[in-house]
């Protein structure tokens, strides 16, 4: 283990270091409460040996500080030459495991340190199931708001950040910009090609299109089927228009082919762009159904293009 002592008397400090040097312990030591805080800090130890009485800072102020960082994970004991029951159970009320007297016997301190060992076993195991846990709920979080097929973003997303991007434009009166995007005649392609061709059309133009979509708090979000959103933040119509064409030139170029259409011989995308600087008495929906009928407009016209609804 990676022992600190923390104890103003040299010659205690020297008798214990040797004892656990011979033990097969790594020993970290301490002249002074602040020195024993920075260190314990610094040096990540499995166990403190903290002695009661040092001027400046005593041991119970020690302990509560190295508390108020570990939280009670680290095993911690007090050291005294003179200890009654009242200072017994301070000890341990202020944060101390348990005590051992001074002098130090070597037999007495290899037994505290063989159920101290256990302890910070425990810990080692316990901070590592910590980690795999938040590792797993973060996972857990990270699927909740992801599309299974394409890795983007999902609808539930979508829904969540877009509401909260229409609020805050809203309040700080900025243009909030989306568009809402359809894979043309996607029914007839997935007909004609089956459907393990037609996830695989809908992943390759979400992850391009992805890749375009890099500003920060933009996003593209699946909306369903062969439907996307992205929400553009902070952005005006006619950027936005431009990110739309980028866009549409984008999954045109991935080249997918397609011979169930005389006039279409590659995979293309329709899309609908609205924007606003939303009011109180405005809503989400409102913005939504604007890029939904921009969107119709598009296809109306020809699909592999895009059409603005202005608000």
């Amino acid at each position: 283990m990676k022992i600190l002592i923390i104890d103003d008397a040299l010659a205690d400090r020297l008798i214990i270091r040797r004892h656990l040097l011979s033990m097969g312990h790594e020993v970290i030591l301490a002249e002074s409460g602040e020195q024993g805080v920075f260190l314990f800090q610094q040096q990540d130890p499995d166990l403190v040996l903290l002695d009661v009485r040092m001027p400046e800072m005593d041991g119970y102020q020690v302990v509560k500080k190295l508390r108020e960082i570990d939280r009670g994970w680290r095993p911690i004991l007090f050291l005294s030459s003179t200890l009654n029951i009242e200072s017994f159970a301070k000890g341990i009320y202020s944060g101390a495991d348990d005590y051992l007297y001074k002098p130090i016997e070597k037999v007495a301190l290899d037994a505290k340190l063989h159920a101290m060992e256990r302890i910070a076993g425990m810990r080692q195991q316990l901070l590592s199931t910590t980690r795999a846990l938040a590792e797993e709920t973060k996972k857990v979080k990270q699927f909740a708001n992801q599309d299974a097929l394409t890795g983007i973003a999902n609808r539930r997303f979508l829904n969540k950040t877009l509401d909260q991007e229409f609020r805050r434009h809203c309040r700080e009166q900025m243009s909030l910009s989306i568009i809402m995007i359809d894979i043309d005649w996607f029914k007839e392609f997935n007909d004609h090609f089956g459907h393990l061709a037609g996830d695989d059309a809908i992943r390759s133009c979400a992850q391009k299109m992805s890749d375009i979509i890099k500003r920060a708090g933009e996003f593209i979000a699946r909306y369903g089927g062969e439907e996307f959103c992205v929400v553009l933040p902070a952005t005006e119509v006619e950027k936005a228009k431009k990110i739309a064409q980028n866009l549409c030139d984008a999954v045109r170029e991935l080249n997918i082919y397609r011979d169930d259409l005389e006039m279409q011989t590659y995979l293309t995308i329709s899309l609908g762009v609205s924007s606003m600087i939303p009011q109180q008495t405005d809503s989400m929906e409102t913005l939504i159904n604007s890029a939904d009928k921009a969107l119709f407009q598009a296809k109306q016209a020809g699909r592999n293009q895009v059409c603005v609804v202005s608000i």
